[in-house]
């Protein structure tokens, strides 16, 4: 949903709180695992977030499926 809709929707406080919605989200539901990549919106993460190998390894597993791509080769 657009930040305009929530808005027009009468959830224009929320975004006194909260950067986006998806942060909305993710303080009025933490136990929820957000996929974040299905906001609209641009979304920051945060610092350090890509140094986790957890979050590293699960959005290329994303991108893997999303692409199609079976088998990825480096070269060194």
């Amino acid at each position: 949903m657009p930040r305009n809709e929530v808005k027009i929707r009468g959830g224009k406080g929320l975004f006194y709180h909260h950067a986006s919605l998806a942060s909305a989200l993710h303080a009025a539901y933490p136990q929820y695992a957000w996929d974040t990549s299905q906001f609209k919106e641009k979304i920051i993460s945060p610092t350090g977030f890509w140094k986790d190998n957890t979050n590293l390894h699960n959005a290329l597993a994303i991108a893997e499926k999303k692409l199609g791509i079976r088998q990825a080769s480096f070269l060194l």
